[in-house]
């Protein structure tokens, strides 16, 4: 289990946002990072479990810096997808799935994600070719979680909604119906959540934020 955050704010708060992503210590002790880029602030907790090295800590970078990702889960099918890949004279540089997701992103795109197996939220940050493209995705079965809050030209993504609630501070407009749903049920039913401008990311979606647009 590790936690991730995104936020692009262009009156970023970076005390808030790094008070934000604290609320993510019990989801990953093992390494705290933080990569910040004009407006976007990009976090991440580490439980370390495939490579324990410091190779494998994120937010993890590739193409000079160019792409970016952020990794909470463990993909399955990792020594098989990775194996495919070398014979593509792709060279590995960790022993992490989270490299694996980039490598395969870089050869195939998009399309690469359906070849995943297993239990995942990421998000990457792509600013190749003067473009700045925010992709998030979640595994088909909705297993690792990921909340995304966009209003007034703030984008903000976490783990956990917490995280969201408190870079934003003050209380957020309840949905009235997801609060019966959740006394009825115990839970409130996805993509909605108990707050109107917080939503889940739907199981097995792929969203992409242009983020050079309003």
């Amino acid at each position: 289990m590790c936690g991730i955050l995104f936020i692009r704010d262009k009156k970023l708060k970076l005390v808030k946002a790094k008070e934000a992503l604290s609320t993510l210590d019990h989801r990953g002790p093992d390494n705290t990072g933080i990569l910040i880029k004009e407006d976007l602030f990009i976090g991440h907790k580490r439980l370390s479990i495939i490579d324990l090295s410091k190779s494998g800590n994120q937010p993890m970078t590739f193409a000079n810096g160019k792409l970016t990702i952020i990794h909470n889960g463990e993909i399955y099918n990792y020594n098989e997808l990775k194996g495919s890949l070398k014979k593509k004279s792709y060279f590995f540089n960790s022993r992490t799935d989270t490299e694996l997701i980039m490598s395969g992103y870089m050869n195939e795109g998009i399309s690469f994600f359906k070849k995943l197996r297993g239990m995942y939220a990421f998000i990457i940050i792509d600013q190749r070719n003067n473009k700045n493209k925010l992709i998030s995705v979640r595994d088909t079965f909705g297993i690792k979680p990921l909340y995304i809050y966009h209003q007034n030209n703030i984008i903000l993504m976490a783990s956990e909604i917490k995280a969201i609630l408190s870079y934003l501070g003050g209380n957020q407009l309840i949905d009235e119906i997801m609060l019966l749903h959740y006394l009825m049920q115990g839970y409130c039913s996805e993509p909605r959540t108990i707050y109107k401008n917080i939503r889940a990311q739907e199981p097995g979606k792929v969203e992409v934020f242009d983020l050079l647009k309003k």
